[in-house]
């Protein structure tokens, strides 16, 4: 309930639209937190961060670890890849994947829009 009544605050967060997206696709609140947390990694790793997904109090299933391991190997985490990863511990198949890619992707611009602003 306390995510719906945050979702209907008059000042909310940065995150709601990525919020909404999750809640849509019925994820629990521990899958919304590792897919912003596993999004985060792959937006990261693409701007040439280094990316451990091994840090934090929640963990990853053993196969998506082992497939971001091997994808960051290989140099490249498209949102194909991305989805697939997704797709490891959530539920929704490629729908709801590619939601959820898309709903960061909006957060991410609203973000660095925000940060531009205050600048």
């Amino acid at each position: 309930m306390e995510r719906f009544i945050e979702l209907q605050s008059p000042f909310p967060s940065r995150m709601t639209t990525f919020r909404k997206a999750a809640i849509l696709t019925a994820l629990t609140f521990e899958q919304e937190v590792l897919a912003r947390k596993l999004l985060g990694a792959v937006h990261a790793f693409n701007n040439g961060t280094e990316a451990d997904i091994n840090e934090g109090l929640l963990p990853f299933p053993e196969i998506t670890i082992t497939l971001f391991n091997e994808y960051t190997a290989e140099g490249s985490l498209d949102s194909s890849r991305a989805k697939y990863l997704l797709n490891t511990f959530t539920p929704g198949g490629d729908s709801a994947a590619q939601s959820l890619i898309e709903a960061w992707g909006a957060t991410q611009s609203e973000i660095r829009r925000n940060d531009d602003d205050q600048q």
